[in-house]
């Protein structure tokens, strides 16, 4: 059974690939270092949902383009690192419709630092369990279970669990218009 390293791996071998991007092209659009890319590409490195996200940002591709499609685990197997932010595809990226839809999981105490996404991404976080603090430019928002938040997801912001339990939500992001193609993932999808 394929890893989700070795997924990442080929995923980004294979983006590089077809855009003619060297490592170091792949690190200037991407503010990734040129080592960790090789890493990642080398199965070497496991990257936080922050360094994806400045990947795919970087790449203009969807973020859920790099993380394989599971279902749902249950929320007491959702973390294989339990001091990290996870995040899992609920349904595959639709180039028509421009969004991803995520189940995302931050452990108490924790807290996600997210650089800016391509100008015009816009998130809408929805929390099923746990407490959430979003902090976007001079805006905080405290959201408990059932509450939703909506912000321009161009800017940095910051996803914090103030609590002690896991905090589970949804995040759909919507990507403008005209996307980039998405190229073809060669039987990742």
């Amino acid at each position: 059974m394929e890893t989700v390293e070795d997924f990442l791996a080929t995923a980004l071998k294979e983006v590089r690939k077809q855009r003619q991007l060297s490592l170091a092209q792949c690190a200037e659009k991407t503010g990734v270092s040129k080592t960790m890319l090789g890493q990642i590409e080398r199965c070497e490195s496991s990257p936080t949902v922050a360094t994806l996200w400045k990947i795919a940002s970087g790449l203009k591709l969807p973020f859920s383009w790099f993380i394989p499609r599971e279902e749902i685990p249950d929320r007491s197997q959702a973390l294989k690192e339990p001091s990290q932010m996870q995040a899992r595809p609920l349904l595959p990226y639709d180039p028509q419709l421009a969004f991803d839809l995520l189940f995302v999981t931050l452990p108490g105490g924790v807290s996600s630092h997210s650089s800016p996404h391509v100008a015009g991404v816009t998130e809408q976080v929805i929390v099923i369990s746990g407490t959430l603090l979003l902090v976007c430019e001079n805006s905080r928002q405290l959201l408990a279970p059932g509450q939703a938040y909506q912000f321009a997801g161009d800017q940095p912001h910051s996803y914090i669990n103030p609590g002690t339990e896991l905090c589970c939500f949804h995040s759909l992001i919507h990507y403008p218009r005209p996307v980039e193609p998405v190229v073809e993932q060669a039987g990742l999808l």
